[in-house]
């Protein structure tokens, strides 16, 4: 990718796959106060914006994105990004079985 100054940087691409915000429908989502893309930080379990700092829990990120999660173990017993947890949940598989 090149940069705003034609600088060309490297973009750890698995990194943006699993690390970035998505909602429901899979689109990015951007932070509430900037505008900047929010971003998972697998440290913290929480959702980041890096151009300002603002970081949403798992209940606030859900009602933010208007998130419909599997049940009350997915709001706080998983530590993983949402959406794509949905992919090895056990409690997301039971209940679409």
């Amino acid at each position: 990718m090149r940069d705003e100054y034609c600088e060309i940087y490297r973009v750890n691409t698995k990194d943006e796959w699993i690390n970035s915000a998505y909602d429901e429908d899979g689109n990015a989502v951007c932070c509430d106060r900037c505008g900047g893309e929010m971003r998972w930080d697998p440290k913290g379990r929480s959702w980041r914006c890096p151009e300002c700092g603002r970081e949403m829990e798992r209940i606030e990120y859900f009602e933010y994105i208007g998130a419909q999660p599997p049940g009350s173990e997915c709001l706080t017993n998983c530590a993983e990004n949402y959406p794509f947890c949905k992919r090895s949940c056990e409690w997301f598989s039971e209940r679409s079985q």
